[in-house]
């Protein structure tokens, strides 16, 4: 039996004073996505990215059942 694919991966954000990773899919009104991934090794990676080209700082959640703000 053919399963449907996994909905498990990991988006990277800017809000106006940091980068973040949560792991999910969903939209957070006020943050700016700025990708997803499905594994944690990219979305670290985009986000570093970002992080530095904007001069914020990093902030890794991977359990978005605890609210961050």
């Amino acid at each position: 039996m053919n399963q449907p694919p996994s909905l498990i991966g990991f988006t990277v954000y800017r809000t106006s004073d940091c980068i973040i990773i949560r792991s999910g899919f969903t939209d957070v009104p006020g943050w700016h996505i700025i990708c997803s991934c499905r594994s944690y090794e990219q979305a670290l990676e985009a986000a570093q990215s970002a992080s530095q080209i904007r001069q914020l700082p990093l902030i890794a959640q991977q359990d978005v059942s605890q609210p961050l703000h």
